[in-house]
């Protein structure tokens, strides 16, 4: 069958080795951003089907890179690591959610301020810090989430020093 395939193409003329160019407007970067923050920054209710869109909107090797969090620092890898990520931010904090206040763009990056807000399971002690969320995109799919404590690091290590405020 491959051979008559292979033979049918190579009589009918001209075939080009190129991909074929799509119809498709590629995914806003912006929309892979939002909704992976939807499943990986709250303990709010998953987007149904969320779990099985996990290759769409982050790529194989993602990490999830939460090691300057005070509680529970961790990192994860892969499909694997965001559901487990999932799973423990759902079974440590009653509710868990980062508000975004201020977004910087890059190319390939984006740098999110962000006021974590939390309650604890133990206690219900609520608790709110302002950090940034480091966000990398390979192929408009989440490469890299990464909490960083220092707003004005998080902007210089992403190269977008521009944005950094010179004090007055």
């Amino acid at each position: 069958m491959k051979a008559a395939l292979l033979a049918r193409r190579h009589t009918d003329g001209f075939v080009s080795d190129e991909p074929p160019i799509s119809d498709e407007t590629p995914r806003d970067p912006l929309e892979a951003l939002e909704e992976a923050w939807r499943y990986c920054l709250t303990t709010d209710e998953a987007p149904e089907g969320i779990a099985s869109r996990l290759s769409e909107l982050f790529d194989p090797s993602v990490r999830l890179d939460f090691s300057e969090r005070i509680f529970n620092p961790t990192v994860h890898e892969g499909h694997a690591g965001v559901l487990q990520w999932r799973t423990e931010l759902c079974e440590i904090w009653e509710s868990f959610r980062a508000d975004p206040k201020e977004l910087f763009r890059g190319e390939d990056v984006f740098v999110v301020f962000v006021a974590e807000v939390s309650r604890g399971r133990l206690g219900g002690v609520e608790a709110t810090r302002e950090t940034a969320v480091t966000c990398t995109l390979r192929e408009n799919r989440i490469a890299e989430l990464r909490s960083c404590v220092d707003r004005t690091r998080a902007l210089r290590e992403a190269g977008l020093e521009h944005a950094v405020q010179s004090p007055a």
